[in-house]
């Protein structure tokens, strides 16, 4: 990429930051030194000319993409991407890999050793979990459309390889999952996600019919 485009944009970057900053009035002393730091740094690169325009452009872009390498540490209300934060924990929550999910303290079974009672209960499950994950997908992305305003898209366009993050990575294929070529494109893949939810809804509930069914058989029993 183009050394001027990149300086650019992370200039770009700086402004937006110190913009946030300038906003909050409750962070600690050294939070708004960096924002002036950065604003003054700002300005003399703006401001340089001849052999040392170079040097002085690299040292504010080296300031702004180290205060970008710690924004999860800036202050509530100004971090960028803050929206997200809640939409990356439940994403954790309902990693399959996380110790702490139940599909991961009852991984490892086969069902070779199961009765025919238990394969149908646990076909059942599997049914209700691929149909939960269908729908909970669809809201995955009615939830990450709520969290992009300008703000958010300007970060988006401003961050560069040299700035991102695992955060950033994830950020920014939530959002790419959710931007259609067209606003035609956009009405027919609404109109098909809402039909494979609703499809899914009711895979789901005749599942769950089966569950209920199987324990109230079972509460007759207690």
């Amino acid at each position: 990429m183009d050394t001027s485009k990149t300086h650019e944009r992370t200039i770009n970057l700086g402004k937006q930051l110190v913009a946030a900053l300038e906003r909050d009035h409750s962070s600690k002393p050294v939070t708004h030194w960096m924002a002036h730091y950065i604003a003054e740094l700002m300005i003399k690169a703006e401001d340089a000319k001849g052999d040392e325009q170079e040097a002085t452009q690299r040292k504010c872009v080296e300031a702004i993409l180290m205060l970008w390498k710690h924004r999860a540490a800036l202050p509530r209300g100004v971090r960028p991407f803050e929206a997200f934060e809640d939409v990356i924990k439940t994403l954790e929550r309902l990693n399959p890999d996380n110790k702490n999910s139940w599909m991961a303290r009852f991984r490892g079974g086969t069902l070779e050793s199961c009765d025919t009672e238990t394969k149908k209960i646990l076909h059942v499950i599997e049914s209700l979990d691929k149909s939960a994950r269908s729908v909970l997908s669809t809201m995955l992305d009615e939830a990450v459309s709520s969290c992009v305003d300008e703000e958010t898209q300007a970060y988006l366009q401003n961050a560069n390889s040299e700035s991102e993050g695992k955060d950033l990575e994830l950020i920014v294929r939530l959002y790419e999952r959710t931007q259609p070529a067209s606003a035609e494109e956009l009405a027919q893949a609404r109109r098909k996600s809402i039909q494979d939810q609703l499809d899914h809804l009711d895979r789901f509930l005749s599942g769950a019919k089966i569950v209920r069914k199987l324990l109230a058989s079972k509460l007759k029993n207690v």
